[in-house]
C-alpha cells in the first residue's frame, strides 16, 4: 500500500498493508529506493544479455502449451456437440411420446448441468490460452528490449512492467526481483 510522508516535497512510501497494526515486520521503501534498486537489478540482467536471452527462450518453450490446450478444447467441443444431440433427442421424445414429466425434467436438468460445466471448462481453457499468449508477447517484448536496449541510467517504468514477474521484500531491506526470464536478482537498498 502507499502512505504519504508529510515532508516537503512529499515522499511516497511503500509499505505492507499490515504495517499499522504491527503484524508485518517487512521494511518500508521510498519509491525512489525501489526505482534505484530495480535499475541495478535490470543492469545486472542486461550485462548477462546472452544468458538472459537463453533463459527467455527456455521460458517460452516451458509455458507454451497452447497445442495441448487446443486438443482439450477440441475434445470438449466434440462432447458439447454430442450433448446438443442428446438435448434434441430428449426434447423430441417428450413431444412424441408420453413421458413422466418429473423424470424428464430431472434428465434434462442433469444434461443441462453437464452441458454448462463443459462450456465453463472451454471458457477456462480459452482464458488460460489467452494468458499464455499475453505472457509470450511480453517475453518477446522483453527479448527485443534486451537485444536493442542499453543499460539503464534511470528507472524506466515500461521496462519494469514488461520484465518483472514479481518482487519479494526481505527483512534485511533487500528486494529479490524475479524477471520473466526466471532470473532472480537480489538488491539491497544501500547498493
Amino acid at each position: 500500500s502507499l502512505a504519504f510522508n508529510r515532508s516537503n516535497p512529499p515522499k511516497i512510501i511503500l509499505q505492507c498493508n499490515h504495517k499499522f497494526d504491527n503484524k508485518c515486520k517487512t521494511p518500508h521503501f521510498t519509491i525512489d529506493e525501489v526505482k534505484k534498486m530495480f535499475t541495478i537489478a535490470y543492469n545486472k540482467i542486461f550485462i548477462n544479455k546472452d544468458s538472459t536471452l537463453e533463459a527467455l527462450d527456455l521460458v517460452k518453450v516451458t509455458i507454451d502449451k497452447t497445442s495441448k490446450l487446443d486438443e482439450q478444447i477440441n475434445k470438449l467441443k466434440e462432447e458439447i456437440k454430442e450433448m446438443e444431440g442428446e438435448f434434441r433427442i430428449l426434447v423430441k421424445a417428450n413431444t412424441t411420446t408420453a413421458q413422466d414429466q418429473n423424470i424428464w425434467k430431472k434428465k434434462y436438468a442433469e444434461l443441462e448441468e453437464k452441458y454448462q460445466s463443459k462450456q465453463e471448462e472451454v471458457k477456462k481453457l480459452y482464458d488460460e490460452k489467452d494468458a499464455i499468449a499475453f505472457k509470450l508477447n511480453k517475453i518477446d517484448a522483453f527479448k527485443e528490449m534486451i537485444k536493442k536496449g542499453e543499460p539503464l541510467v534511470a528507472y524506466d517504468e515500461r521496462i519494469f512492467n514488461f520484465m518483472i514477474d514479481k518482487a519479494i521484500v526481505h527483512k534485511d531491506k533487500s528486494i529479490t526481483f524475479e524477471f520473466l526470464s526466471g532470473q532472480k536478482i537480489d538488491v539491497k537498498v544501500e547498493e
